[in-house]
């Protein structure tokens, strides 16, 4: 089969020297890495000026991936006023056509988010939608009020034009099953373990050391982490990571024994967090909030053993309760303590977890699934 990819946060080119990290871009690199994949088109939408560009410079193929552009040449205001707002569709989907050399009814357009919806819409390819949601971006507590009808008229449409609904969250497909969706699938988020088994460092630093990596986002108990810091002064927290819709986290800032590093690309991340003498997730309890968090994937795959909040019911089901999930600030620390004592030893079980949470096999398990459904 053949898919055109719409949502990658950079080129594949980019992507092969920045790393792959995100779930889009972990994703991508595991469709590439699968055997029933023959081709992968990353697509991008640009400004007219800079697919001109494109067009007259010379394009780098890889074995299995390509990197291709489009761009709307008219605007949509005089096509609303002709009635023709389908005309860009056409044209975008004869130029793509004829980049790509292929595109049947049986390719995928695979859509990482509404932008990446958006793009696969407009680029009037034809194919089966997959709308990858990655977790509830309807209850979102980042989601401001003005942008709630806008977003879920959004999923709703992509619901409509979808072949395949994706997402971690169990809450963000149950919201689809609510509204009348049930072409719903649950992908959860994994690892590539090989990025951390040959980065393995040792602590620069003789204090214990309690590491975060991740968005400092909304999402985040900031009291929480700021109760740990304050009790605990002879520990060093180091934090990867930066800001997001909020400035909450500079709190953590004023903290002689607190260490912002900003953030970093995936090689970096691979061989800070094996560094840490634990780890740490503080998500907040919220509907929206049953993600299937990349850290915890990251910090397992690091041998540090982990330290989460409860922020779901599921949590420890999910990760073959292989993580330590306290259920107060006092148990927080505690459970924290207690890893500076002794560390917990799980290398074996670990290991068989890691090994079937991989990208690889996540993807593999969805295309093989979809596969089945088409026979049947």
């Amino acid at each position: 089969m053949n898919i055109f990819y719409f949502g990658a946060d950079y080129t594949w080119g980019e992507m092969q020297k920045k790393g792959f990290r995100r779930r889009n871009t972990c994703i991508l690199k595991a469709l590439a890495e699968n055997d029933s994949v023959n081709k992968i088109f990353v697509v991008r939408k640009v400004t007219l000026q800079t697919f001109v560009g494109w067009l007259i410079s010379k394009r780098t193929e890889y074995r299995k991936v390509d990197d291709i552009c489009y761009a709307s040449f008219l605007p949509n205001s005089l096509l609303e006023k002709t009635g023709m707002l389908n005309l860009n569709k056409k044209i975008n989907a004869f130029i793509l056509r004829r980049i790509a050399g292929v595109n049947t009814e049986n390719d995928l357009l695979w859509a990482y988010w509404p932008q990446g919806f958006l793009e696969a819409d407009d680029s009037g390819l034809k194919g089966k939608l997959i709308f990858d949601t990655d977790h509830n971006i309807i209850c979102d507590p980042n989601l401001e009020e003005k942008d709630f009808n806008p977003r879920k008229n959004l999923l709703i449409l992509a619901g409509i034009k979808s072949t395949w609904i994706l997402s971690s969250a169990v809450s963000m497909i149950g919201w689809y099953n609510v509204n009348g969706y049930t072409n719903t699938y649950r992908l959860r988020n994994g690892i590539d373990s090989g990025r951390f088994m040959k980065n393995y460092n040792s602590k620069n630093d003789n204090r214990f050391t309690v590491g975060y990596c991740g968005t400092l986002s909304t999402w985040i108990d900031y009291d929480l982490f700021e109760i740990i810091i304050q009790r605990n002064p002879q520990w060093r927290f180091v934090i990867i990571g930066s800001g997001y819709l909020n400035d909450t986290w500079q709190i953590l800032n004023k903290y002689d024994n607190v260490e912002l590093m900003g953030d970093k690309i995936a090689d970096e991340v691979a061989k800070i967090i094996p560094g840490f003498d634990a780890a740490i997730s503080l998500y907040r309890k919220h509907p929206a909030l049953d993600v299937d968090s990349m850290k915890l994937y990251e910090y397992l795959a690091a041998g540090v053993p982990v330290v989460s909040t409860r922020f779901h019911e599921k949590l420890s089901e999910d990760f073959d309760n292989l993580i330590d999930v306290a259920e107060s600030s006092e148990d927080f620390e505690d459970k924290l303590k207690s890893i500076e004592q002794r560390k917990p030893c799980r290398e074996g079980k670990i290991i068989a977890f890691l090994r079937n949470s991989s990208w690889n096999s996540r993807i593999n398990e969805f295309l093989k699934y979809i596969s089945q459904k088409k026979a049947t």
